[in-house]
């Protein structure tokens, strides 16, 4: 049986971004000194929680395991305007983070990342920007783009969009008014139904008045057809690193999925990167 390495975690690690805003990060690595190939997860929700049960198993077995908040969520700073800063706009943070991390006295330089949903969504945008340090990703689930004409019906975006809403009303920078609303806007997440009952879909309650980042995110275009800045299917053909797609026939985003794997094994990818991606399909 192999030898488990000791682990410790670093809580609150900061990177500094490229317009000098600081995203902060949970860091579980081996105890022993030395430099360890890392793995990434950027995300917004609460990072112990999400977290510690994986990454405490990849520590543990001589991998670094950085978990950060994407900006504007929980101890990061910024505006958070859902994806918009993750990808290959002016501020490109993730790009920032794998090339922060692949610095880092702990890092050997080799860089990966990992998981799904949220941040599934976060490597779909990454890949296009091709940091020099990141070697491959494994997205579970991953959103490819933000829309509610696949994947999601009218009352899951709107549940979505409270959610998010959510998130942004703990943020240390939140207004005392924002954070009023944390127990309302659990109890409609909790109750679809009464989302649903809600009509017309713009009278969602906060989020023009109170949270401007969400509603800019979600309602409105930032240069081009709307949300063309968080579509990662339009960037396809300039991803050129090896991808395992996970997804499940029976999952939301199912077609996001195909539509990256397809889109990355046919457009004029190296022959090595088309033969490295993998699909795997679960029920």
């Amino acid at each position: 049986m192999t030898e488990l390495n000791e682990i410790v975690i670093d809580r609150k690690v900061p990177s500094v971004m490229r317009d000098g805003t600081t995203l902060y990060s949970d860091v579980y690595r081996p105890k022993a000194e030395g430099r360890y190939p890392v793995i990434v997860e950027r995300v917004v929700y609460v990072l112990d929680h999400r977290l510690e049960p994986y990454a405490e198993w990849y520590a543990s077995r001589g991998y670094v395991f950085v978990g950060q908040n994407s900006r504007g969520t929980f101890w990061s700073e910024g505006e958070w305007v859902p994806f918009a800063d993750d990808g290959w706009g002016e501020r490109k943070d993730g790009y920032d983070t794998i090339e922060w991390a692949a610095a880092q006295p702990w890092s050997n330089g080799n860089v990966g990342t990992m998981d799904g949903s949220w941040s599934g969504h976060t490597q779909n945008l990454l890949a296009p920007t091709r940091p020099p340090h990141l070697k491959a990703m494994f997205e579970r689930m991953a959103p490819a783009r933000w829309d509610c004409n696949e994947g999601f019906d009218n009352v899951g975006l709107r549940v979505l969009i409270l959610a998010q809403l959510l998130i942004q009303a703990q943020h240390p920078s939140a207004s005392p008014e924002q954070r009023s609303h944390i127990e309302e806007l659990e109890s409609l997440i909790s109750n679809p139904v009464e989302v649903m009952s809600d009509l017309p879909s713009k009278n969602l309650p906060f989020t023009d008045d109170h949270h401007p980042g969400v509603a800019k995110g979600f309602n409105k275009s930032l240069g081009g057809p709307l949300n063309s800045h968080i579509d990662a299917t339009l960037k396809v053909s300039e991803i050129d690193i090896p991808i395992f797609h996970l997804g499940g026939w029976f999952d939301v985003f199912l077609p996001h999925t195909l539509d990256m794997f397809t889109g990355m094994s046919e457009r004029g990818h190296s022959e090595q990167t088309r033969q490295s991606q993998r699909l795997l399909i679960g029920p």
